[in-house]
């Protein structure tokens, strides 16, 4: 710059555009660190819900079945009525076949 237009020029602009570019400077880097952040939260939160969709690997546990004395139905050993020592899939069968 020559010497008269700095005398024309308030003294604070050169300072001004340090400042700007400093500030942006910051500004930049801020927004770096949101965007990681961002980003690693949420391949935390897609790994987190593919690891919870995975079917249980524990075994379902294998009721006993016994069929029904009137119509042959299997029930499981828990749920049937039992009779006079025979195995009825409901009340109603068990009242037909002892009636």
């Amino acid at each position: 710059m020559s010497c008269r237009l700095q005398r024309l020029l308030p003294s604070h602009v050169g300072k001004m555009r340090v400042l700007t570019f400093w500030n942006h400077g910051f500004r930049l880097a801020y927004m770096k660190i949101i965007f990681l952040l961002a980003s690693a939260g949420l391949i935390w939160w897609i790994v987190r819900t593919l690891r919870n969709s995975r079917p249980s690997t524990s075994k379902p546990k294998i009721k006993n079945m016994v069929s029904c004395d009137y119509c042959g139905l299997h029930v499981p050993e828990d749920e049937c009525i039992r009779q006079n020592g025979h195995n009825y899939c409901s009340r109603e069968h068990a009242q037909k076949d002892s009636g």
